[in-house]
């Protein structure tokens, strides 16, 4: 992802794909390596390559961070300094360990000794926290990028090298990236009320017949201006559409499992997949990824007693009253609603809502399919929860 400017030079990219791929081939050779390996082997060349220089006491290992008497001391992986005060936290853990549920520890320590910038890494993935932002994970978080994006994402890592971290670089960033999230946020709570606006500017301008044909698109127009905004490449995926014979690939044995409340990630993790199946509960669900949102929209008004007006403040779907199969809109006969089908990743979006208001667990197993722009082109993947 660019950071909205030309290319910085804080990361030379010759020395980052380098590093990239001796990374993964000690991972692919070593793949349960312990936390010291991680550190040595994994996380010292990169914070070689980000300008800290441990021969000018520019890094600090195993730095003491003091909770107070109560609680004690307790000691962060890394330290980075500038002029001898401590600017950013690195926290490692295991190669592939889940860094998700060590991300508190991390944003913890920040918070302990007043560092707006923590990273929590596994050699796997990389994550940049600014820990003034909140108290948990996802409010802190400002990136999450896996190894196989390192390149691509190669501005963004460069901002925690230090000349960048000396010029406020990595402000400027979070604060770009911040006010896009408010803008998006904003959008989509008031989807509704921006559609309905929308209808009655084209009623006014256009006669009754032609109206009634484009009434239904405008759902499909706010939807296309927010993914926009957001910067996805998968605007629509067409679901409906049976795939070409181009798109068939087996199957491998490898499984690539998403984390399934990374929203920084998913838009792209969840681009030019092809839903398989999925389980809800002790349930199946084959089709493709509406159906596995429908399933949840019909069990929560059916078997739960979910009213309409809840269930749509609760989730950003389009849902009527009755029968409705025109612009992307499936029935389901026994809640007696019509939805309207989304995006794969805002699919799985919404439907992590009802899972969590319906205390649910969830699988769903998809694939790839075998384009450049896939994440994984070809592979197969999973997402489950919790």
């Amino acid at each position: 992802m660019s950071t909205g400017k030309a290319q910085n030079d804080y990361l030379k990219e010759s020395e980052l794909r380098e590093y990239v791929q001796r990374a993964q081939e000690f991972i692919e050779n070593n793949p349960n390596s312990n936390e010291p390996d991680t550190k040595n082997i994994l996380v010292d060349p990169l914070i070689d390559l980000l300008g800290w220089d441990k021969f000018r006491n520019e890094v600090k290992v195993e730095y003491k961070v003091d909770f107070g008497s109560r609680s004690g001391t307790y000691n962060v992986d890394y330290a980075l300094l500038l002029e001898d005060v401590p600017v950013v936290f690195i926290e490692t853990k295991r190669l592939g360990a889940d860094i998700t549920s060590h991300s508190k520890q991390a944003i913890k320590y920040g918070k302990a000794e007043d560092i707006k910038w923590v990273v929590a890494t596994n050699g796997k993935r990389i994550e940049i926290f600014n820990t003034e932002k909140g108290k948990d994970r996802d409010s802190c978080l400002l990136k999450s990028i896996p190894l196989e994006k390192y390149l691509e994402e190669k501005d963004t890592l460069g901002l925690l090298s230090k000349k960048a971290i000396s010029e406020d670089k990595l402000e400027e960033f979070d604060k770009k990236i911040r006010s896009k999230r408010k803008a998006i946020k904003n959008l989509k709570n008031s989807q509704k009320e921006v559609e309905e606006e929308i209808s009655e500017l084209i009623k006014d301008k256009v006669d009754e017949p032609i109206y009634d044909k484009i009434e239904g698109l405008t759902p499909t127009l706010v939807d296309d201006l927010i993914k926009r905004i957001e910067g996805k490449k998968d605007i629509d995926e067409k679901e409906t559409t049976k795939p070409q014979p181009s798109d068939e690939v087996d199957i491998k044995d490898d499984v690539i499992e998403i984390d399934p409340e990374d929203t920084d990630n998913l838009s792209d993790d969840l681009s030019y997949v092809k839903f398989i199946q999925g389980e809800v509960g002790n349930e199946n669900i084959t089709g493709y990824w509406k159906d596995l949102l429908g399933f949840l929209i019909d069990k929560a008004i059916t078997e739960q007693g979910m009213e309409l007006r809840k269930l749509r403040r609760l989730i950003q779907v389009n849902i009527v009253e009755g029968k409705k199969t025109d612009t992307g809109y499936k029935y389901l006969s026994d809640a007696d609603v019509s939805f309207q089908g989304k995006s794969a990743s805002d699919t799985w979006e919404e439907s992590l809502k009802i899972l969590k208001e319906l205390n649910e667990s969830a699988k769903v197993e998809f694939q790839w399919r075998p384009k450049e722009e896939a994440s994984y082109p070809g592979e197969r993947g999973i997402i489950k929860w919790p």
